[in-house]
């Protein structure tokens, strides 16, 4: 089974790439792309590893792993909260990426944006702020809350870390580790700029709508 893809199970393997590893350049390079799968591909066999220790927690998404990563013995608990959530979040980033770039959100996903921060250009400058703010490596999030009225947020989490512990419901997700973007880039700031270009919002806005219909989303 292939289980990097929705809904796919315990103990986990990488997909097939969407897309070739040089299609996201000059945005992306293929350097990056490779690095991107490789430190994906550490992640899941470190969480393979250790759910061979604990095979009870076998035959469940890494989702279901995350949220109830509260119920795990000690050990486990600390790979999935890592390494599981490296790899959730890797596995969340090449979903709302795309190779050729797409107009702003339009919508209600536009509509949800402008009453939550003010317009799309204070949405990107928030976003920003938490790129800047987190001093270091991690991983930037525009999350719903469904336990707070479907309250729209941008959450920075340093190192590997999931918003789904959190109960937060993801939209799009930024990689600011340094695999990510150097190379490419001089900073994270300047990797924001190319990646605005490289979200497909029309997936984004699918999980927006998903998301109010009341499904789980990563």
């Amino acid at each position: 089974m292939n289980a990097s893809s929705a809904g796919a199970l315990a103990p986990f393997q990488l997909p097939p790439p969407r897309y070739a590893d040089n299609a996201f350049e000059p945005l992306l390079s293929r350097n990056a792309v490779r690095r991107l799968r490789q430190v994906q591909q550490a992640h899941v066999d470190t969480v393979n590893a250790a759910l061979r220790e604990h095979d009870a927690w076998l035959g469940q998404t890494i989702e279901a792993l995350l949220r109830r990563s509260s119920e795990m013995p000690a050990a486990l608990k600390q790979v999935i909260l890592t390494s599981g959530a490296g790899h959730a979040n890797h596995q969340f980033f090449w979903k709302i990426v795309r190779p050729a770039p797409l107009p702003d959100p339009s919508g209600p996903m536009l509509t949800h944006i402008v009453k939550r921060f003010g317009s799309f250009d204070a949405f990107r400058a928030v976003f920003k702020d938490a790129v800047v703010g987190l001093g270091g490596e991690g991983w930037v999030f525009l999350v719903m809350d469904p336990a707070n009225a479907m309250h729209m947020d941008v959450i920075a989490l340093p190192g590997d870390a999931s918003v789904l512990p959190l109960g937060k419901a993801g939209l799009l997700v930024c990689n600011v580790w340094r695999h990510a973007w150097a190379g490419d880039y001089a900073n994270p700031e300047e990797w924001l700029e190319a990646f605005w270009l490289l979200v497909d919002w029309e997936v984004v806005a699918t999980r927006h709508t998903g998301i109010l219909a009341g499904l789980k989303q990563l």
